[in-house]
Parts: structure tokens; sequence; C-alpha cells
């Protein structure tokens, strides 16, 4: 045991620095001390977010080939050419009438390649569209202010129109017929070359070809019939170009809006939200899986749970194995309902979480409160009284469990980009949004991610992560019309609180303050009811989110000496003196300490038991008794088992 005593320890706190040494908010930072060729080193467990997404849009390699990789801001799009997105699509062709329905192949290399050009680009006929667009918009450009070039311009239209009357030509058909070939033939360059030179337009010979070919492009127009002429120039081709602008907002409308391509922006944009505004750095990273849901519950529905690709990355190759760097959390961009099939993934997803100490944490789905839409619960909407009904059996189940602590799901969706208007993008793209179903709603999991990084950053852990101080985020993409809020659920206060009651993470929005927020961050667990209030009050804090990511922190670093020193311990009792001795280190049951203080010893009590299992002669569980305080609003007992058997095998 540990003979410092608290006063001592709180000694220590004297500062003995410069005060622009220190950091501007006192910081947790525990630290083991770790082996390195016969050389122990006190080293620092990095704050590790897992995200588990559906990030390719098509059947990739099979599950067991893939790991999680390291994601940043600096190599964001090198990790995604990695995964290699892409869509396959039939959707209908609205570029003609009648004209039924075209498949295209949608490649994603960067962000940037959701944005409607980009779409445009990879998709021929719209491609082409766009050519003469932008053609047509440079030529436009000439002809605005300049009477000469748009009167002999009119004349080379009029002329080689096959519909004018003989008696409306002004020049000779020899003429004549150089102008109706202007556009393809080698005889009309000539003639344009005379044209160009007339209008004093293009300074060399490179302007002079592009200026021939938006001209060329124009009489290709005019011969197709694609553009009505009129003595009006100017305004003929605005009117064409108005027209091509429409066929193509018609068309990506369609294709940005299938629920394969929403789907595949918005978890995209989801990670780079998170990955954005987390400051990543040797002590907090993020690693990225892409896995869909349907892969996860195939890897996940195995005889032995513990030979799932999942509970092999999480848990055996991180938590498990001398050196690893354990998750501090893992994200699933996944919606979650009542029905059968996915509570059973959420229970297999709990049991990863809880063996991992790594809280899980997703979304859950209208359909877990009974709507097919958020936007379908009205303000007098008695949720409490849905989940009394037979169909919820399974989930009430599962929420008396001890892995449900190890579950967080959060809600509704939150909007994750603006609508496209077209003053806003290079091709005019004019988005349509006729119903809030329009908008790209994303998981509203990556803003409590964030949550967590911004508190880790700050503070070296994950207690502050709710409320005005610690929950609260600055969305950028609140929709600038057509939508109150970045959310498509406006939570009252009531819901909010009754929402939170049965085990969810409701996200307000702050009006007019452009914030969301996060009031309480809850797990799935229901608390559990005792004769004594202070049993409850107990009860009620060990299942929120933020006292199970604190108490985690500390199983991860009992697991990991533990394994540091496998075979060095002949007795249960020495393993238990070392766990002990190391945990005193963050103790200090003083109430009235200074912030800097409680953050160098953010327990106020802690102890540890080693237990054989029983039944398995020769392993160990530990079995932590933490009550964490800094930055909690009262501190709370929590038991945690961290198992030891496997030390010997992942050596």
């Amino acid at each position: 045991m540990s003979s410092i005593s608290i006063q001592d320890k709180l000694k220590q706190m004297i500062p003995h620095k410069p005060a622009w040494e220190y950091r501007l908010e006192p910081s947790v930072r525990i630290t083991y001390a770790a082996m390195n060729h016969d050389i122990t080193q006190e080293r620092e467990l990095p704050f590790v977010i897992g995200v588990m997404a559906n990030l390719s849009g098509h059947v990739d390699a099979p599950l067991p080939s893939r790991e999680f990789v390291e994601i940043n801001r600096y190599n964001f799009d090198r990790v995604m050419q990695r995964m290699r997105p892409r869509l396959d699509l039939d959707v209908a062709n609205t570029l003609a009438p009648n004209a039924g329905t075209m498949s295209i192949e949608l490649r994603f290399n960067s962000l940037s390649d959701f944005e409607p050009q980009q779409v445009a680009s990879q998709i021929e006929p719209l491609r082409k569209f766009f050519d003469v667009r932008t053609q047509l918009v440079a030529l436009l450009t000439m002809v605005a202010g300049n009477d000469h070039l748009a009167e002999r311009l009119w004349e080379i239209i009029k002329n080689s129109d096959p519909q004018q009357k003989p008696e409306e030509a002004t020049i000779d058909d020899e003429t004549k017929s150089g102008l109706v070939t202007a556009a393809n033939a080698a005889d009309g360059v000539y003639l344009l070359d005379h044209v160009i030179d007339e209008a004093t337009i293009g300074r060399d010979d490179g302007e002079k070809k592009h200026v021939r070919q938006n001209i060329s492009t124009l009489m290709k127009e005019v011969t197709a019939g694609t553009l009505l002429i009129t003595k009006d120039l100017e305004a003929t081709i605005a009117t064409r170009i108005a027209e091509i602008d429409r066929l193509l907002s018609s068309q990506l409308n369609i294709v940005m809006h299938t629920k394969a391509f929403k789907q595949l922006e918005a978890s995209w944009r989801g990670l780079d939200y998170l990955v954005r505004q987390t400051n990543t750095s040797s002590r907090l990273m993020i690693r990225v899986l892409h896995v869909s849901k349907e892969e996860l519950s195939q890897d996940l529905d195995k005889v032995v749970s513990n030979q799932s690709t999942v509970f092999k990355l999480v848990y055996e190759k991180e938590y498990a194995t001398i050196g690893g760097t354990p998750y501090g959390a893992l994200i699933g961009d996944y919606e979650f309902g009542p029905h059968p099939m996915d509570m059973e993934l959420l229970e297999k997803l709990s049991h990863v979480a809880a063996r991992s100490h790594a809280p899980f944490i997703a979304a859950a789905s209208p359909s877990m409160l009974n709507v097919e839409r958020f936007a379908d619960i009205s303000s007098s909407h008695d949720l409490p009284q849905t989940f009394r009904t037979p169909d919820y059996a399974r989930w009430r189940s599962f929420r008396e469990g001890d892995n449900a602590r190890y579950v967080a799901l959060t809600l509704p969706h939150v909007v994750m980009r603006r609508p496209y208007r077209p003053d806003a993008n290079l091709i005019h793209f004019n988005e349509s949004i006729t119903d809030d179903s329009d908008y790209l709603w994303g998981n509203a999991a990556y803003a409590v991610g964030t949550c967590l990084t911004n508190a880790f950053a700050k503070y070296g852990w994950c207690a502050a992560i709710h409320g005005m101080e610690g929950g609260r985020l600055k969305w950028p993409n609140n929709p600038e019309t057509g939508l109150n809020c970045p959310t498509d659920l406006d939570i009252t206060a009531d819901h909010e609180i009754q929402l939170a009651n049965l085990g969810f993470i409701p996200l307000l929005y702050r009006k007019n303050t452009g914030c969301i927020e996060f009031y309480t961050m809850q797990s799935c667990q229901r608390p559990k009811m005792y004769d004594s209030c202070v049993a409850n009050d107990n009860s009620h804090r060990s299942a929120q989110l933020r006292y199970v990511l604190t108490t985690a922190r500390f199983a991860h670093y009992v697991r990991l000496i533990i394994a540091e020193r496998t075979g060095a311990f002949q007795s249960r009792v020495e393993s238990e003196r070392l766990l002990q001795d190391w945990i005193e280190r963050y103790v200090a049951s003083d109430d009235t300490a200074t912030l800097d203080a409680k953050a160098q010893y953010p327990l106020r009590e802690a102890k540890i038991q080693v237990a054989e299992v029983s039944r398995k002669p020769g392993s160990y569980q530990a079995i932590l008794f933490l009550r964490p305080y800094f930055q909690l609003d009262a501190p709370a007992t929590l038991r945690l088992v961290v198992d030891l058997r496997d030390a010997e095998a992942y050596r």
C-alpha cells in the first residue's frame, strides 16, 4: 500500500514552474510503467476512437482481411482512396422524354467528388451538357456588349439555319454552304477566324481556338434544333443555358437523392466532421474500419463470439496485446430499432464493448420510437407508453443487463450539409427540397464522438462531455432556408427528459445560436432501483456515459500492467498489491482540493481486488471499485471487472 498521505500529495502540487509553462486547463494524465528492452518507461495510453461505418458503398474484400486505419485531417483523402468508395446506380433518365433508365458508376476519391459538378463529370450525358454549357457561357460573355460580334453571328446562324426561307438569306449560296459546315469542317475555319478578327476577340492562336470552339458549339446547337434562334442573341444563348441548367438539375436531383448516394455521402461527411473537429496527436487518435451493418451482423453471428473479426480487432489486437492501444470508444454509423435482428446485433456488440471497456455509440432509428420519421413525433406523443408495449420486451430486457452500460444510442438525425443553391456551385445546380426528407441527414453519433475528443484534448479524459461546457457544438451545416433547425426533430424539454430516462442521448438544437447540444449523456442501461436514496443516486450516475468512459480508462491500464508482467508474479496477492499501489497514485479524498489537484488525483476512492475465476484454475480477474470526481457532478462508485486470464495467450 502507498505510504504517501493526502496532505503530502497536495503539497506536491505547489507550483515549481513559471505560470506560462502550465496548461490553460487542468488535465488528467495517467501513466503506467511499461517495459522496453529491460528499461522501464512511464507510458500514457492514447485515447483512441474507433469508427465503424459502411464507407465503400459496394461489396469489398472479405471482412477478415480489413483493418482499422488511422485517419486525420491530413491523410483523409488518402484513406478515402484506399477504401475506394463506389456506387453502381440505375436511375430514371430525365434528359429526354421517355428515355427510360440509365446505368451509372460513380467513384469517390475525395469529399469534393460528392459535389454536383464532380458527379456530373462522371456521367457521360451530363458531362457533355456541362461542356456545352461552359462554352455557351463563355460565348455569352463575348457577345455581351459586342454588337458587331452579335450581328455577325446572327447573320451566320440565320443563313445556316435550314428552317430559314430563301428570301431571308443575305449572303450567297456558296458562303451559306460554308457557314452550315463551319462547326465541323476545316473549310469553315477561315470564315470563323474572319468573324473573330472583325470582332477583335482572341489575342492569340490559343484564344482564337477556344472562341472558334465556342462558336462551333453554338452552331451545333442550332443545327440540332436544341437552340431556337432569335435576333436577340444574348437572350437566345441565355435561354439555352437555363434549359441546360434545368436538365442538369433534374437529373442530378434524382442521382444525388437516391438512398445509396445519400447514405454514402452522409457517412463520409459525418466522418469528415469528426476528423476536422479533432486535434489528433500521439495522445488522441481516430481509426476507421469500413464495415456495413449487414457484414457486422454476419461477423458476430458465430457460434463462438470471440472468433469474430470485430472482436479480434477491438479486443485481441489492442486491448489484450502487450503494447496495444485499447479503444476508448467505438462509434458505429448504424441505426438500431426494436426488432429482433437489431436487438441481437446490439447485444453482441455490447459484449465486445464491455469486454474491451470501449463504449459503443450509435444511433436509434425512427422505428425505435415506433414512427417512420422522427418528424412524426408530436409534442403530445407519449413516449414512455410506447416502450411499455410487448414489442419492446427485448429492449427492456437488454437495458437491465450490465453490458448495456457500454452502449449508447443517440437521436435524432443531424443535417450533414446545406442544400445546393444555383449561385453557389459551378453548374448552377438547384437542389430540389420538397420536404424534410430531401435534406442530407446523418448519424448524430459523430457529434457524440466529437464531444469525446474535445473533452480529452482539453482535459485528458472524457468527463466534460455534456451540457453547455462539453456537449455544445457549433454546427456548420445549419440550412439557411427551409429548415428551422439542423435536426429532423426539435426535441421539447419534456421529450428530452423522457428520452434520457428511456436510455437514449437526445440531441437538442439551441435556437438562434447555430449550436447543437447534448444536455445529457445516458447509456442504454436502466439504473437499478434500491431502497436507499444514496444507492439510487449512485446507480443513476453509474449508467451515465461519462462515468463509464472515465473509469474504463483505468481498466485499460490495469489490463496492460498485468500483461506487461506476465509470469513475474507467484501469487494473486502480489498482483493485487501492485495494482493497488499503482491506482493510489491517482487518489486524493479531499473535496476542497483545487481543480489542478483533482486533475492530478482524479479519483476520490479506489480499490482493486484480484480474484481467481470460478472453475478456471490459474485464471484471474481484477475487480475495480472506482469513485471518480474530477469534473463530475458528484462522486459515484463504479464496479468494473477486468479479465486477466488471457494475458499469457497474447504475450
